[in-house]
């Protein structure tokens, strides 16, 4: 490891030594500490995600502020020659993935994947999360907080958030833009990505994340479990056994449990309120014939929520979802 920078707030690590003929860099944030297979200090992560770059630079926030203990715009400033003119990917899990999306809103970063980030952190944002309280207790200045306007039109955004009330206090206020692929695997909490390195498909979410190839059937099919797409929709066309489909974005689709029957006939869930569809994957599979009768769902945030940062009700947002069968997974 070579060390870039260091500091009583801040360490900057690079796997190699920073060189003009690397041309892929990617951004590693390292998380709170403990979230990651029960870390309890802060580690490099996601090492073997970075195989596909000539070098990775490992950032850490070791105050666990969510960059509100050191002035985030100068650390990019910093930054930026080991970065200009290369293709930047940013990755980060919890506070590391709040980091990896506020990145991009300084540097030109062409990728993010952001595994179950908060939106905030700061009492006066989000007053529900009681989580960390020790070093969110400790932020006396907040410089950031929260991820209100971060967004840019630029980047592609991957955010993986888990499916419990803890983690829906912060998807529920991502915005929802085509270059926002926000999705929520059914069965997941705040150690999402840790599932995903225990059935071995998160290097291949990951990649998938960079190549601009995933999707919300393609991530169903990797999890295992139903996909809940909040933003984003499908990128591309899937196909599964020769018939390919997408769903057409604001279709609302809380997908139902994985139905267990041998009928290779997808079933449509008709337990929501909205009355939404639920697509099935699996090796035999064919769209059910109701579906092509439904008409789409569309739905949007309020502005009015959307400014005061509280609020945005994932009910109001655009959501799909897909359900693999768990022969097909």
């Amino acid at each position: 490891m070579i060390r870039i920078e260091e500091s009583d707030a801040l360490r900057v690590l690079a796997r190699d030594p920073p060189d003009s003929g690397q041309k892929r860099i990617l951004l590693s944030f390292t998380g709170i500490g403990n979230q990651m297979g029960g870390m309890q200090v802060q580690e490099p992560e996601f090492f073997t995600a970075g195989n596909a770059f000539d070098n990775i630079f490992f950032i850490s926030d070791l105050m666990r502020s969510w960059g509100n203990a050191y002035d985030f715009a100068a650390l990019c400033d910093r930054l930026g020659p080991h970065l200009a003119g290369r293709e930047v990917c940013a990755l980060g899990n919890s506070m590391g993935g709040f980091l990896a999306i506020l990145a991009a809103a300084h540097l030109d970063i062409e990728a993010v994947a952001a595994f179950v980030p908060q939106f905030s952190v700061a009492p006066h944002v989000v007053p529900e999360e009681t989580r960390w309280r020790e070093h969110v207790g400790a932020i006396r200045d907040w410089r950031v907080p929260s991820l209100d306007g971060r967004f840019n039109r630029r980047t592609r955004y991957h955010v993986f958030s888990g499916n419990t009330g803890e983690e829906r206090v912060h998807s529920r206020l991502f915005p929802v833009q085509p270059n926002l692929f926000h999705a929520v695997p059914r069965r997941s909490g705040h150690r999402l990505a840790k599932k995903l390195k225990e059935r071995g498909v998160l290097r291949d979410v990951i990649s998938a994340a960079w190549e601009g190839s995933l999707t919300g059937p393609r991530l169903a099919r990797m999890a295992g479990c139903a996909v809940e797409m909040l933003s984003g929709g499908s990128p591309a066309r899937p196909s599964c056994v020769g018939a390919g489909w997408s769903t057409p974005p604001g279709r609302h689709c809380p997908a139902s449990r994985p139905s267990r029957s041998k009928s290779p006939q997808s079933r449509v869930s008709t337990s929501c309120i909205t009355s939404p569809k639920t697509w099935s994957l699996s090796t035999r599979v064919r769209r059910a014939s109701s579906v092509a009768r439904s008409s789409a769902i569309t739905g949007s945030a309020s502005s009015s929520a959307r400014n005061s940062g509280v609020g945005m009700c994932s009910s109001r947002q655009s959501v799909s979802a897909w359900t693999v069968s768990e022969r097909g997974s």
